[in-house]
């Protein structure tokens, strides 16, 4: 089984690329929350993680999302090489087989937040 599966935000604005076959595609960072224990204290952290979208997620992902959107990835873990030789470089990536958004920007829920709620709902 070659599956990965993760929240968090999105690290700055997608951009939509075509590839040389004029497929749409765009990478995708994700910052996903991790805390870690240091000696007796928790430490929130984070992970930075790129993801590769391709077709019609792509430009969905080119339209709707932006830096701080929370979203949901089901990913599949690619492993390439390139050069040869002593040259030779591995590579691991994040193939998307679907991407979820999961809500707004954290300063759309931030000023949510501040809005007052005591007063009365106008209908």
């Amino acid at each position: 089984m070659n599956r990965c599966l993760f929240t968090g935000r999105v690290t700055f604005d997608p951009e939509l690329k075509q590839s040389n076959s004029g497929r749409d595609w765009l990478s995708l960072g994700v910052a996903v929350p991790n805390r870690k224990k240091v000696g007796d204290e928790w430490i929130d952290d984070a992970d930075f993680i790129y993801v590769s979208v391709f077709g019609s997620q792509a430009r969905a992902c080119a339209t709707y999302l932006k830096k701080g959107s929370t979203v949901g990835i089901d990913a599949t873990l690619n492993a390439g090489s390139q050069g040869e030789g002593e040259n030779k470089r591995y590579r691991m990536s994040l193939i998307a087989s679907r991407v979820e958004f999961l809500g707004g920007t954290k300063q759309r829920e931030e000023k949510h937040d501040e809005a007052p709620r005591d007063e009365p709902i106008p209908f």
